[in-house]
């Protein structure tokens, strides 16, 4: 385990959207979370929760690889 319980950390949503969290708990390969703005609570995998907010920025793809629907050509 990287993080210990009550340290912050950045955590990245639906490939897009970093998060502020607080570590809860860890497991082997994952972290109970605590999300600072809605105060929500979800099990992540340990790939998922960075460091710094730098960190989380380069894990997000870039919009160059997006997926463009038929509409968009």
């Amino acid at each position: 385990m990287k993080y210990t319980q009550g340290q912050k950390a950045y955590s990245v949503e639906s490939n897009r959207f970093i998060k502020e969290v607080t570590i809860v708990r860890g497991a082997t390969n994952s972290y109970v979370v605590w999300f600072t703005d809605t105060g929500g609570v979800i099990q992540v995998h340990d790939s998922r929760v960075f460091a710094t907010e730098e960190k989380a920025s380069a894990f997000i793809p870039s919009e160059k690889n997006k997926i463009r629907s038929s509409y968009e050509h």
